[in-house]
């Protein structure tokens, strides 16, 4: 259970009331009549907050939250970006310039391909195995911009029979 604290303080005879949660590790030790000094701007007494107490996730429970929101937006956009290639990409032949191993299994392969326009651009994608410099490659771009483009079959799609 978390612990709240109700304080109030005067600035130039003006009183101001503030409400914090108490930090875990100060709970077991805060006292009902126990001196609290306050933290407060001095333009704007009501922005105030206990002056020992740091920032913590604790104090603040709405961090959580939109630090998971967050990643599960960046995952969702990284995904249909994905997906889009594979729906949209226009289709070319790489050839691996460079394959190194991937920290989350396989290999990531660096390659240059010619769009549609005869521009040579360079590409990156996954693989499931090491693949030789020089080999080719199914390179997917958007045609509106070939700088996003994938090796194909990609990470997160393969081709279902």
């Amino acid at each position: 259970m978390k612990t709240r604290v109700s304080y109030t303080f005067a600035v130039n005879g003006v009183p101001f009331v503030g409400e914090e949660l108490v930090p875990h590790h100060l709970a077991v030790s805060l006292g009902d009549s126990d001196p609290l000094p306050i933290r407060y701007l001095p333009s704007n007494p009501a922005v105030n907050h206990p002056a020992a107490w740091e920032w913590s996730v604790d104090s603040d429970t709405f961090v959580v939250p939109i630090l998971c929101t967050g990643l599960v937006l960046f995952l969702v956009i990284a995904l249909h970006s994905e997906r889009r290639l594979v729906v949209k990409g226009l289709p070319a032949v790489g050839e691996i310039t460079k394959c190194t191993p991937a920290k989350r299994g396989g290999f990531s392969v660096n390659f240059d391909f010619r769009t549609e326009d005869g521009n040579i651009t360079k590409g990156s994608g996954w693989s499931e195995c090491r693949r030789e410099v020089g080999e080719r490659v199914c390179a997917l771009y958007l045609s509106e911009k070939p700088k996003r483009n994938l090796s194909y079959p990609a990470l997160n799609y393969r081709v279902v029979e």
